[in-house]
């Protein structure tokens, strides 16, 4: 029987000086949604934003465990960054537009490979915030 691991929720490590010089981001949050999965299988998990007050530019990167998981793809299709430039080999996402983007919903979804030799656990998923620009 194949083991379950879960990944853990993780709020986003908000880089505090530029999302706050920004605009109100005290009430914009940038999460990892809660997810389950066994060893061997693909997972996918969405990162949603609350409390978006607006932004025009964003650059995110994916921090997980290499040892217990593999990024394999970053889908902005349907999600608020539709669009967006990825990179999943090295965990990246950015955006730029002409007009601020407002309202709250999925940012973009990621999908992992749970390696077959995952032991159980519970595993942090999280994303950084490296640029947000109103």
């Amino acid at each position: 029987m194949k083991k379950i691991l879960s990944l853990l929720v993780v709020l986003a490590i908000l880089s505090a000086g530029l999302m706050i010089s920004a605009f109100a981001a005290e009430d914009t949050v940038i999460a990892v949604e809660k997810t389950e999965a066994k060893a061997g299988e693909e997972v996918t998990v969405e990162v949603v934003i609350t409390g978006n007050t607006g932004f025009a530019a964003a650059s995110f990167f994916v921090d997980y465990d290499a040892e217990a998981m593999t990024l394999v793809a970053i889908d902005t299709q349907d999600c608020i960054l539709d669009g967006a430039s990825v990179n999943p080999e090295k965990g990246a996402v950015s955006f730029a537009t002409t007009e601020d983007i407002t309202g709250d919903g999925k940012l973009f979804v990621l999908t992992f490979q749970v390696n077959e030799d995952t032991v159980d656990g519970v595993y942090a998923v999280s994303v950084t915030v490296r640029k947000l620009i109103h």
